[in-house]
């Protein structure tokens, strides 16, 4: 890495700025063709997906993944990550069908739009076959009874977010959790040491080789001017993206 090359990095915090500093093994390299603004979505939402799906979930040729908020940043990218791995099949939980349509068009083998009933687990049964090997969520516990009940034997549940709650309902049943030997397991990232956010982005670096710009790419919603940056939160906050 050079003066004037350009890069990409995950932060500690602190990305609303003209300036950062950041390690540089931290540091990944732009394809040429690829504009700044794009490129900008890459590093928190893919390291998360790679973080979760790999160093985490131990994904494995031929698996079935269910990913929670399939069209987020950390969703479409955890779609395209898994195309990588050879036979694995990705599913997803979207709010409208337009959305599901989104993840498809990436690489999502189907997609329940969860606001069509009270629960989305009997047509994810359906869509999968008979369920997961491996549960993203960033919901949290209203989905926690739904989620063991996908799981396949000695599935696992990487949790990653709690934008449904984080109180359990009183009539949720673990027993499933003995029973098909589950494994649950929470993380963050913006929490890791240096040294393993240096390994987690330089394995990432490796997996993605020639890959960023061709079959690895963010999908970006919208572009707006720094100014605008209430705009962008409450588009967010709406879930108009």
């Amino acid at each position: 890495m050079e003066k004037g090359d350009r890069i990409m990095a995950l932060l500690t915090g602190g990305g609303y700025a003209q300036y950062v500093v950041v390690h540089e093994k931290l540091g990944i390299s732009v394809p040429p063709s690829m504009p700044l603004t794009t490129a900008a979505g890459i590093p928190e939402a893919f390291l998360t997906a790679f973080q979760t799906l790999f160093t985490i979930g131990n994904l494995m040729p031929n698996q079935k993944v269910l990913v929670h908020a399939g069209a987020s940043g950390v969703g479409t990218s955890a779609i395209q990550l898994c195309k990588l791995v050879t036979g694995v099949e990705v599913y997803v939980t979207v709010g409208s069908d337009d959305k599901i349509k989104t993840c498809i068009d990436i690489g999502a083998k189907g997609g329940v739009n969860y606001k069509e009933g009270p629960t989305w687990v009997e047509k994810m049964e359906t869509l999968t076959g008979g369920g997961v090997d491996l549960v993203i969520d960033c919901i949290g516990a209203n989905y926690l009874s739904q989620n063991l009940r996908i799981l396949k034997l000695d599935g696992k549940l990487v949790i990653i977010g709690s934008m449904g709650g984080t109180k359990l309902e009183q009539e949720t049943n673990i027993a499933s959790i003995l029973s098909k030997r589950l494994t649950i397991q929470g993380t963050t990232l913006r929490s890791r040491s240096l040294d393993y956010k240096i390994k987690l982005t330089q394995d990432f670096i490796s997996f993605t080789t020639d890959k960023i710009g061709n079959t690895i790419n963010p999908i970006i919603h919208h572009i707006f001017d720094w100014k605008d940056v209430a705009q962008a939160h409450s588009m967010m906050e709406s879930n108009q993206n």
